[in-house]
């Protein structure tokens, strides 16, 4: 699986964020999970943390020379 790089959209009520994923592997990828970390400095502890703050679970199946492309949006 070559992952491609994530493009983050902004609206007025907002963000929306897409990567696309290429299979090139000889045979099908099932992708059955999926994420979306943000990340923050923790001024205090000085340090910077990471939050999961979507999750999806889901099956698709990208057959070998294919691709996808996954989006999340979150409006307010």
């Amino acid at each position: 699986m070559e992952y491609g790089a994530s493009d983050v959209l902004y609206g007025p009520d907002y963000v929306e964020v897409r990567r696309s994923f290429n299979n090139a592997s000889g045979g099908d990828i099932t992708i059955r999970e999926v994420g979306l970390v943000a990340c923050y400095r923790d001024a205090d502890a000085g340090a910077d943390k990471r939050a999961l703050i979507a999750r999806s679970l889901f099956t698709v199946t990208i057959p070998d020379g294919g691709s996808a492309t996954l989006y999340y949006r979150i409006q307010g």
